[in-house]
């Protein structure tokens, strides 16, 4: 459950991602309260590296289901594997802003308070090494009861 602060700070971050970028959905109105349309939203608009990642994850090719552009209490996780509680996310440039680390960790400390574990990778990371990604994801999916 988040607190107070959290919620309020989530919805100031939401405010300058608004003003930061022009073109993002959260600009509609339509999309104020994040949930299915979102996902749906953000699934046709995914980056290079969530349709490369998507690729090694989807049909249970890790040998767990992963679910793409997942709301989990308000938050979109990039992708999200219920069997094991894991969340994996991939970052872009704009998640090394101070206001966008700072809306990153929000969401990380709430996933973690619901015992949801979250692996944070770059875009970067994921075109260049993605068997190496895709062997830690798969590694922490072995690890976990």
């Amino acid at each position: 459950r988040t607190s107070e602060f959290q919620e309020d700070k989530h919805l100031e971050i939401l405010d300058v991602l608004r003003g930061s970028f022009p073109d993002s959905p959260f600009n509609e109105n339509k999309f104020d309260s994040i949930g299915p349309v979102v996902g749906e939203e953000l699934r046709n608009k995914s980056t290079p590296g969530e349709i490369l990642l998507w690729l090694k994850l989807k049909n249970s090719k890790t040998g767990f289901k992963f679910r793409r552009q997942h709301s989990i209490g308000g938050y979109i996780a990039d992708f999200y594997c219920p069997a094991k509680k894991l969340v994996v996310e991939l970052d872009g440039p704009q998640h090394f802003k101070k206001e966008n680390l700072e809306y990153d960790a929000i969401r990380s400390k709430f996933f973690e308070g619901l015992d949801i574990k979250v692996l944070r990778f770059t875009n970067k990371e994921i075109a260049t090494e993605t068997g190496k990604i895709v062997g830690e994801i798969k590694n922490h999916l072995a690890s976990v009861n």
